[in-house]
C-alpha cells in the first residue's frame, strides 16, 4: 500500500513539473516580452489565445482521456499501439480538415477578434500552431499512461528550450513583435511534433485500427 503511494507520489510531482515547463518558458520570456513587445502586442496575443484556447479543444477531439483509457484498461501491447496510432492520425487528419475550414475566414475571425483584418495573418499562426499542439498531446499523454515520467519531463524540458530558444530569435533579434512571438509558438509545435512521431515510430510497430478509431471517437 505505502509503495503504491509513494508511486503516484512520485508520478504526480514529476508530471507537475513537466507539466510547469510551459509557465516555466513563458516566465523566462516575461522581461523580455515585456521589453520588446507593446501593450498592443499583447493584447494581440491574448484575443488569440482565447480564441484558440476554445478551438484547441475541438481539435482534439477528446482523444487525450480516450487513449489514456485504452493504455490503463489492456496490457495488450498490440491494442496499445493500435490506439497509439490510431489516435495520432484521428487528430491529424481532423486538425488539417479543421484547419482547410477555418482558414479561409481568417480574416473574419480577425474582424470578430480586432475590428479589422488586420490580424488574419495572425489566426492562421496561431490557428496552425494549436493544430500541431494537439497531435503532439497525444505521444505526451501515451508517456503518462506507460509511467514513463523521466521522458515525460526530458521532453517538456526540450520544450522549454526550444520555445525560449525560438521566442528571443523572433521578438528580441528579429523583432518581429506579436507576429513573431506566434511564429515561435508554430515553429515550436511543429518541431516538437516531428521530434515525438518519430521517437514513436522507431520505438513501436506502427498500427492501426478502424474499429479502434470509432471507440476512440465514442469516448472522447
Amino acid at each position: 500500500m505505502s509503495n503504491d503511494f509513494f508511486k503516484v507520489f512520485k508520478h504526480t510531482i514529476i508530471y507537475g513539473l513537466g507539466n510547469s515547463s510551459l509557465q516555466i518558458s513563458s516566465f523566462l520570456l516575461l522581461p523580455l516580452y515585456t521589453r520588446f513587445l507593446t501593450p498592443s502586442d499583447y493584447g494581440i496575443l491574448s484575443l488569440i489565445s482565447f480564441f484558440t484556447g476554445f478551438a484547441g479543444v475541438i481539435f482534439v477531439l477528446g482523444t487525450n482521456s480516450s487513449v489514456f483509457r485504452f493504455y490503463r484498461i489492456s496490457d495488450d501491447i498490440r491494442q496499445q499501439e493500435e490506439a497509439c496510432y490510431s489516435s495520432i492520425i484521428l487528430v491529424a487528419v481532423w486538425s488539417f480538415i479543421f484547419l482547410a475550414i477555418l482558414l479561409p475566414f481568417r480574416n473574419s475571425i480577425s474582424i470578430l477578434l480586432f475590428d479589422t483584418t488586420q490580424y488574419g495573418l495572425h489566426v492562421m499562426i496561431a490557428l496552425c500552431a494549436t493544430a500541431f499542439t494537439s497531435i503532439s498531446s497525444l505521444p505526451m499523454f501515451i508517456l503518462r499512461a506507460e509511467e514513463r515520467s523521466g521522458l515525460f519531463v526530458f521532453n517538456n524540458l526540450i520544450r522549454m528550450i526550444l520555445r525560449v530558444g525560438l521566442g528571443i530569435t523572433f521578438v528580441v533579434i528579429l523583432n518581429r513583435a506579436a507576429l513573431g512571438a506566434l511564429e515561435s509558438t508554430l515553429i515550436t509545435s511543429f518541431l516538437f511534433t516531428i521530434y515525438l512521431l518519430i521517437y514513436r515510430i522507431r520505438k513501436t510497430v506502427f498500427r492501426w485500427s478502424f474499429q479502434i478509431t470509432i471507440e476512440l471517437l465514442k469516448y472522447g
